[in-house]
């Protein structure tokens, strides 16, 4: 069985919901494949890599919301990842959040959708 995730939410800081696609061998003809797709809600502790796809998904968000132009901090954290450690109010990535991604369409017209937030600064969330 193979399972690709579709989509991915930080409910809450324990708290994730994803939905995914299950390929598999029919039961009746196991040359033929058979998908089916589920959502799950998981309550335990998330891991850190998982956290962290969410943080590398930061300076992809910045461009594709227009936030800011393609400069050189932006593309280095594409190629190379995020900065290491906590990011000081002094780095463009700080005020941004992916909190969601999904999936959309299929084929050459598949996407992915970035759900996030800026924090303002006068303290105020931009969605």
């Amino acid at each position: 069985m193979q399972r690709e995730i579709r989509s991915a939410e930080i409910v809450k800081r324990n708290q994730c919901k994803y939905s995914y696609l299950d390929t598999f061998p029919n039961e009746n003809n196991p040359e033929e494949m058979t998908t089916r797709g589920g959502t799950e809600s998981l309550d335990t502790p998330m891991h850190d890599d998982f956290l962290e796809a969410f943080r590398e998904a930061i300076p992809h968000f910045i461009l594709l919301c227009g936030q800011h132009k393609e400069r050189g901090d932006i593309r280095d954290a594409i190629r190379d990842g995020m900065p290491e450690g906590r990011l000081t109010e002094e780095s463009i990535f700080y005020p941004y959040k992916v909190h969601k991604f999904e999936i959309k369409g299929s084929g050459t017209k598949e996407g992915i959708v970035f759900h996030g937030t800026r924090e303002l600064k006068d303290g105020g969330i931009l969605y």
